[in-house]
């Protein structure tokens, strides 16, 4: 089944193959995990229709995986400039530059997908995340604070809160966050953060 599965797969070049057939042979072939094989269709499919900011997106991706940031950050770009209300691109592309270290890019770009999404709470869990790699706590909390006011039931913004009171060893708040965890049924994340409170004020 594998095997009849690849080969259709890895089927030679058709000249004839549109730019969707590129894109949606491309995204199979990343889903199988061959990612050289898929960043081939996707640029066929660009080539075809140069306008096709999905398949743009989906090279960035591949880019992004195989960890070639500055490649994936010119497709994301070249996305955006086909589609500037491309929101999944925008938080990517601000995922990419929070990679590389290109903080404030980042930040710029999550301030742009929150316009885009104003009600996506990840968002704004991934921009306190970023918030963090600069020290910045106070904005981190904040940030997190908002995806919480989105969704309240949030474990990933609890978690990171417990993490940020734990970095400037507020033992008590931590363990507010953790409590909240549990109350609200997220029990793996609730243990872990408990775990690392133990072991940070053991």
């Amino acid at each position: 089944m594998i095997r009849k599965t690849l080969e259709k797969l890895l089927r030679p070049y058709n000249p004839s193959a549109g730019a969707e057939d590129h894109y949606e042979r491309g995204m199979n072939l990343a889903e199988a995990g061959l990612y050289f094989a898929a960043r081939q269709e996707f640029k066929q499919a660009i080539r075809k229709r140069p306008e096709f900011a999905e398949a743009y997106y989906a090279l960035a991706s591949n880019y992004r995986n195989l960890g070639q940031i500055r490649r994936a950050i010119r497709a994301y770009h070249a996305a955006l400039q086909i589609r500037p209300d491309f929101a999944d691109a925008c938080r990517n592309l601000a995922l990419t530059y929070d990679d590389a270290g290109c903080f404030i890019e980042a930040i710029k770009m999550y301030a742009k997908a929150m316009l885009l999404r104003p009600r996506d709470a990840e968002v704004r869990n991934d921009l306190g995340i970023t918030f963090c790699h600069m020290n910045r706590y106070s904005d981190a909390v904040m940030a997190h604070k908002q995806a919480l006011e989105i969704d309240p039931e949030n474990s990933r913004a609890h978690f990171s809160l417990g993490l940020i009171y734990l970095d400037l060893k507020d033992k008590e708040m931590a363990l507010e966050a953790q409590r909240q965890l549990e109350k609200l049924g997220h029990e793996d994340a609730a243990a872990q953060l408990l775990s690392q409170i133990t072991l940070e004020f053991s």
